[in-house]
């Protein structure tokens, strides 16, 4: 690798950086505390700055993370930030890092889809309605990262519905926003929120959602709010015959039935509903 040009404190919003650890190069930047390469196009946009001045040594150098100032992101600076961690993931420095998508059962083309992304030390996990992008969420990579929280929500946003393809079916509830992402992938309606199961009747506050499954992770408290949606909701209850949640289930499957396996247990979990006329 070239010199760099330029050495500056990186520029990332969500990143807070006390020390230069982003090195400027002439066809673009590369973090190397947390985000890894950065387009010339992204330093501009969050700098508000020209790349050329940057390496010049005339731009600033120190730069005020949003999230310091409890400064939510605007539209434009979240689908940069999705567009620059989508990039270091998919052909950028944290490309090996699609295997972990792809192990839970993640087809490329949903990696493109729903553009999931790395921030060096997290996944990034857009929270998308539909087609319209609202958030994001970080997950700890536990390949570069063992400390800290698992999972961060984007700043300023409470709790925050993820419906990645409404115009499947049927409609289904589930506790994990990656669950949500994984049956879209089959034709379903999958409906989670960020704060799982227990937060998701706040979104659905004056929403018509025609909610008919609540498929919970099987474990206590995940069994035991998943009852509670369902009785609120009057959905069906869908247990799994193994794996503690959807994700651990249809990995447990061949790629090619699972679809068909969901789709199986939703049709019996209906027809014991019927039987003991719940």
């Amino acid at each position: 690798m070239s010199q760099p040009l330029a050495m500056i404190q990186c520029p990332n919003p969500d990143h807070h950086d006390f020390h230069p650890s982003c090195a400027l190069y002439s066809d673009g930047a590369y973090c190397f505390s947390q985000c890894g390469r950065i387009s010339r196009q992204q330093i501009e946009e969050w700098t508000g700055e020209s790349y050329e001045a940057h390496c010049a040594g005339e731009g600033r150098r120190i730069y005020t993370s949003r999230s310091n100032n409890n400064q939510p992101l605007r539209p434009e600076e979240l689908n940069s930030y999705v567009e620059c961690h989508h990039r270091t993931l998919m052909d950028g420095p944290r490309s090996s890092r699609t295997e972990w998508f792809l192990g839970r059962g993640f087809t490329e083309r949903s990696l493109l889809r729903f553009k999931f992304g790395h921030t060096g030390t997290h996944f990034v996990i857009p929270l998308w309605q539909d087609e319209k992008l609202v958030g994001y969420k970080r997950r700890r990579d536990d390949h570069y990262l063992r400390e800290g929280p698992k999972y961060v929500n984007q700043f300023g946003h409470q709790t925050t519905l993820v419906r990645p393809y409404s115009r499947g079916t049927p409609t289904i509830l589930l506790e994990g926003e990656l669950d949500a992402y994984l049956l879209s992938q089959y034709g379903f309606d999958s409906v989670s929120a960020t704060t799982g199961i227990r937060g998701i009747r706040r979104c659905l506050d004056g929403v018509n959602l025609p909610i008919s499954f609540v498929l919970p992770d099987m474990d206590t408290v995940g069994l035991q709010h998943g009852e509670e949606a369902s009785n609120a909701l009057g959905a069906t209850t869908v247990l799994l015959p193994n794996g503690k949640d959807t994700t651990e289930y249809l990995g447990s499957i061949d790629a090619a039935e699972r679809g068909a396996a969901i789709r199986s247990l939703l049709r019996r979990a209906e027809r014991q509903r019927r039987q003991h006329g719940k």
